[in-house]
């Protein structure tokens, strides 16, 4: 009896021996790879430790120089940095890793950062797609619009105004708000988005309040202003698209809510023709994707409109 135990002990043994140390380490397919760390076929934690400090980045990229374009970070993770290796990710439909839903959900709501497998992302895709089209951009009436006001009533009047009295300016404070102004006309109509570019005080406000949101997992910055305030720019949107008594007037610039109307009417479509009726409302789950624009659009165009 105690012969059979020590066999079936040493059995399991071998058998945990050869799941989790001989076969990802010299027999898996990903062996192949350069390991980041030395742990990396075996655990992840080295991986985690990184992140956790925020020197992920860095140290990725000085790996990268070392070993080449693909690394193995952990027994069932890798890092590519290459634009070839890039493409075959982006096309090839692969499914994301879950620290996208954990870091980017908003309104505890999917958006198409946050969806990890690649059909329910290439749907909601297709619901906007069109609208950031190259094509559709150079025509469109609304962004001229925009544009025309964004330019010459708001950004070269303040430049006029700081070269003739003088003074200092945070440029990259500064174009975050270009930015802002012009993805939140844009998504939501001239009426109905940010005046960054003038209201100063509100614009360094709200870029501390999003320094701590980008930084907190979903569940702590569930319902704090930066969601609540994006939802109010998408119920104006909504109570702008369904108003029956708006007046063009000639002192009033007027734009559609060109993204947030083009989402809202896709996804009421989708929903009218799925069996499975959706647990969230429309607006919810459009602002969950409105926000992300946002967020994208103010930063992206200050980092490059300052540095580039």
């Amino acid at each position: 009896m105690a012969s059979l135990m020590i066999v079936g002990v040493s059995l399991l043994l071998l058998l945990l021996f050869y799941r989790y140390i001989l076969f990802p380490t010299f027999l898996s397919p990903l062996s192949k790879i350069p390991n980041a760390h030395f742990s990396a076929p075996i655990l992840p934690l080295w991986i985690w430790s990184e992140r956790r400090a925020s020197t992920g980045v860095r140290t990725l990229l000085a790996i990268h120089q070392k070993h080449g374009p693909v690394i193995r970070l952990a027994p069932n993770e890798i890092s590519v940095n290459s634009a070839e290796a890039l493409r075959t990710v982006y096309i090839g439909g692969f499914e994301k890793y879950r620290w996208y839903l954990d870091a980017f959900v908003n309104y505890g709501t999917p958006n198409m950062v946050t969806m990890l497998e690649h059909k329910p992302h290439s749907v909601q895709k297709r619901m906007v797609s069109n609208v950031y089209s190259k094509s559709y951009l150079q025509n469109s009436k609304d962004l001229q619009m925009v544009s025309d006001h964004l330019i010459f009533d708001r950004f070269l009047p303040i430049m006029e105004d700081l070269v003739e009295k003088g003074g200092e300016m945070d440029v990259l404070d500064f174009t975050q708000g270009v930015g802002m102004d012009f993805t939140a006309a844009y998504l939501f109509g001239w009426s109905n988005g940010t005046d960054f570019m003038n209201d100063a005080k509100y614009r360094r406000h709200w870029l501390g309040e999003y320094s701590t949101f980008k930084m907190q997992l979903p569940q702590k910055r569930a319902g704090g202003e930066v969601e609540r305030w994006c939802l109010s720019m998408c119920e104006a949107a909504e109570r702008f698209i369904h108003s029956e008594t708006i007046k063009v007037r000639e002192d009033r610039l007027e734009t559609q809510p060109v993204v947030y109307s083009r989402l809202a009417q896709s996804l009421q479509e989708s929903s009218a023709k799925s069996d499975v009726p959706s647990l969230k409302p429309t607006i919810v789950t459009a602002a969950s994707e409105m926000l992300d624009h946002l967020l994208a659009g103010h930063e992206t165009s200050g980092i490059t409109l300052t540095y580039l």
